[in-house]
């Protein structure tokens, strides 16, 4: 369920919601519907092009439920999110070629 306009994908039992605008990716979690808290949690975003080449992005935490960072994507990237939980849990969410 995509709750902030963007792309839900399925991560296991979470749903990870990408949100793209000029210069910057949102990504938004969720558990059945509810918010889940990203505090203490670390999220990585992976864009790789459509040769392979990829580079990995530290995100920010955000104010809710998600994290945010700002880059430039090109079409034909490929995005992937991977967060580790406090507890050790690692969820990871992959949206095709842009």
């Amino acid at each position: 369920m995509a709750r902030y306009g963007g792309i839900a994908v399925a991560s296991g039992e979470m749903t990870v919601e990408f949100v793209i605008s000029p210069e910057r990716v949102s990504v938004h979690l969720n558990d059945h519907g509810d918010a889940v808290s990203v505090k203490g949690a670390e999220g990585t975003l992976v864009v790789e092009a459509s040769d392979g080449d990829g580079r990995a992005i530290a995100m920010r935490p955000h104010p809710d439920d998600g994290f945010e960072v700002s880059v430039s994507l090109k079409r034909g990237e490929t995005l992937k999110f991977f967060v580790k939980m406090p507890d050790g849990q690692v969820h990871v969410a992959k949206l095709m070629a842009l």
